[in-house]
């Protein structure tokens, strides 16, 4: 079916349950992975689907044993639950998402919106980009202090990197690269 669609959005949700049901499906997972490397086609992933585009991803569940699948395709590095749990959530304002060229902003000042006033940000287990490759534009960036769990995590993953250390797995919290 995927060959009979203009695009495809992975939503948020849980990604750990979105990846062992990848995993346990048969060839749903090359089907993506197929889709969103070679069709050349919009993808878009937020949340856990954006966990999922990820070709690297740090923090994971005590109930993923081979660390979390990964479908790949965005050259980032994420980190899950970087605001913290569900009762950490919480809003702020972030920068106005860019607009399309195809949107005509002649006059919209005049009926009372402003195109360039802050944009109300939802975090919510939200995950956080830590790094992206070289040839990624970055649309929008908000400066945030990551939970305490996730401090741990990056602490963690730091001093290892800084021991020359290629981190594949460090336990229950993984530091992976999307299996080929």
């Amino acid at each position: 079916q995927l060959s009979q669609i203009d695009g495809i959005i992975l939503p948020g949700g849980e990604s750990t349950a979105i990846g062992l049901i990848g995993d346990a499906t048969s060839g749903l997972w090359e089907a993506l992975r197929q889709f969103v490397h070679s069709s050349n086609k919009p993808t878009w992933g937020t949340c856990a689907g954006m966990i999922l585009l990820s070709e690297r991803c740090v923090g994971a569940s005590a109930v993923i044993t081979n660390g979390q699948s990964l479908i790949g395709g965005m050259d980032i590095l994420v980190c899950r639950n970087y605001f913290g749990s569900q009762v950490s959530s919480f809003e702020m304002s972030t920068p106005a998402p860019p607009r399309p060229p195809c949107c005509n902003l002649e006059g919209m000042e005049d009926e009372g919106e402003d195109v360039n006033a802050p944009f109300p940000g939802v975090f919510i287990r939200a995950p956080a980009i830590l790094t992206v490759s070289p040839d990624m534009e970055v649309l929008g960036k908000v400066v945030a202090a990551p939970s305490r769990g996730a401090a741990v995590v990056l602490r963690e993953l730091e001093r290892k990197i800084e021991a020359g250390e290629n981190v594949i797995q460090m336990g229950v919290v993984d530091a992976l690269e999307r299996g080929a």
